[in-house]
C-alpha cells in the first residue's frame, strides 16, 4: 500500500489500559514495521543464502522501510509529527490520521529497525529518522 510494504496484524485487539485502542483486523503498527526492517536486514546478512535470496531480503527491507516514509495523510500510517514537530512511529496509530497513544516501547522498537537498516545500507534518511525518533 501507498508505494510501501505493510505487516498487518490479522486479528482484533482492545487494550485494557489505553483508552482508544480498541482495533478490527486487520490494523497497523510503527512497531511490527521497525521489527519487519530488523528481521529482512537481518536475513539478507546470513552467510549461508543465495545472492538472489539476499536481494530478496533487502527488497523486503526497503519496502518496510518506505512504510516509515508515509506520513498520516493517507491509510495505512504508522509515522506522524506530534502537536510540538516531533517525529512519532506509533504502535497503537489511531483511527484518526495523526493521532495515538504515544507508547514509547513500540517507537523504541521501530527506532531498532531504522537503526538496523542505517548500519545496514548507509541510508542518510534512516539516519535521520532514527535521530527524528532519539529526539
Amino acid at each position: 500500500a501507498r508505494g510501501a510494504w505493510y505487516f498487518p496484524y490479522p486479528f482484533d485487539y482492545k487494550h485494557e489500559t489505553h483508552s482508544g485502542v480498541d482495533y478490527k483486523a486487520p490494523w497497523y503498527s510503527g512497531m511490527a514495521q521497525g521489527e519487519a526492517i530488523s528481521m529482512f536486514i537481518q536475513l539478507s546478512q546470513l552467510d549461508a543464502i543465495t545472492q538472489e535470496e539476499r536481494a530478496l531480503y533487502r527488497q523486503g527491507a526497503d519496502a518496510a522501510f518506505a512504510s516509515l516514509l508515509r506520513g498520516d495523510d493517507g491509510s495505512p500510517w504508522v509515522v506522524h509529527k506530534d502537536s510540538a514537530g516531533y517525529l512519532w512511529i506509533q504502535e497503537y496509530p489511531g483511527a484518526q490520521p495523526g493521532t495515538g497513544d504515544f507508547t514509547y516501547n513500540g517507537m523504541i522498537f521501530a527506532m531498532f529497525g531504522l537503526w538496523d537498516y542505517y548500519v545496514a545500507t548507509g541510508s542518510e534518511v534512516a539516519l535521520a529518522l532514527y535521530d527524528g525518533s532519539a529526539t
